[in-house]
């Protein structure tokens, strides 16, 4: 059950994960890049799309990773 996805930050070999949202994943990674926020900096470039992809859902138990 779920909708899972991920996502792989290449250059520093870690995947964010989604239990319910891989639907919507290349669109909110789309948003993610879109805002051209630290493209050179893959640690906080993932930051930034792990924030997307999370977006309101900051408290609950799982979800995301």
């Amino acid at each position: 059950m779920g909708d899972r996805g991920q996502v792989l930050i290449k250059d520093v070999g870690v995947y964010l994960y989604t239990h319910w949202g891989a639907t919507g994943l290349i669109k909110k990674v789309h948003e993610a890049v879109a805002k051209k926020w630290r493209w050179k900096d893959p640690e906080y470039l993932a930051r930034i799309i792990f924030d997307c992809m999370k977006g309101n859902d900051t408290d609950s138990e799982t979800g995301h990773g």
